[in-house]
């Protein structure tokens, strides 16, 4: 009996230092990202740019999504839309991966295609193939990444979506940024160290908390005219913002807009 106590204890022991030596001796635990080094290519300041203000309520992530990615995924050889995503924040806010479903008829009606589907449904869920990177502590994902192994799989449509919270005490000058690329020139140096492609947009989010917004709305917005001609039968217009950028209160209730509604006078 002793004997055997003796032999479980020593497989016992060898069972917990194999799996120290994989989870502690060099590899991901899990439920960790890999984490990667990057370089920053020549053109990192000198990027196109599209700013935005976001409102974010203190108790609710934000989500934040690329227009044209949450809607694309395509088939076979084709990664044209299996860009170079890099998510960061310059402030004390926190981001992190979104899931979102897309249906093919949501991506058709705003010009996108499903080429690839998750589901017997017809649709696309993503999940979150990010690594971090270690000079922003930001979320990237690229096609190199993927044919790197650095990343475990995904699409860019998987790398499109994510939120941002609010730090518990907000003294404003968060910024979420967002850079992307197209471009293929971006090279792995060394191991788990990269150089950015030459980046094609950055988006840029002001955030702002869903207070200012109140103040604005509930106070004296300014109105907002649109020009047509004489007895046309149709106006096209649009709003800068999504609905859900827009807070008002009724008595001591916050509301968050999740559709425009419009009516002729």
């Amino acid at each position: 009996m002793k004997r055997n106590k003796i032999k479980y204890d020593r497989w016992l022991r060898m069972l917990v230092l194999s799996f120290a030596l994989l989870t502690g001796g060099g590899m991901v635990a899990w439920g960790q990202k890999t984490e990667i080094s990057l370089v920053l290519s020549e053109n990192h300041d000198k990027v196109h740019s599209e700013v935005k203000t976001i409102y974010v309520d203190p108790d609710k992530p934000r989500k934040l999504s690329l227009p044209e990615l949450n809607i694309n995924t395509r088939s076979g050889s084709d990664v044209s839309y299996n860009w170079f995503v890099h998510w960061y924040v310059k402030g004390k806010g926190t981001i992190r991966h979104e899931v979102i479903t897309v249906t093919s008829d949501q991506a058709q009606a705003r010009g996108g295609y499903l080429g690839i589907k998750t589901d017997g449904n017809n649709s696309y869920v993503t999940k979150d193939y990010f690594a971090k990177v270690k000079e922003t502590d930001g979320l990237i994902w690229s096609n190199r990444l993927k044919e790197d192994n650095v990343v475990t799989g995904g699409l860019g449509i998987d790398a499109s979506t994510i939120t941002y919270e609010l730090p518990n005490v907000y003294t404003g000058n968060d910024i979420v940024y967002c850079d992307v690329s197209i471009y293929k020139d971006g090279k792995k140096i060394s191991n788990n160290n990269y150089q950015e492609p030459t980046l094609l947009k950055r988006y840029i989010y002001e955030i702002k908390t869903a207070e200012e917004c109140i103040s604005q709305i509930n106070g004296n917005p300014d109105p907002d005219s649109i020009y047509f001609p004489k007895g046309s039968e149709y106006i096209n217009f649009s709003m800068p913002y999504a609905p859900d950028n827009y807070f008002w209160k009724e008595g001591d209730l916050t509301h968050q807009g999740a559709k425009f509604q419009y009516r002729i006078v």
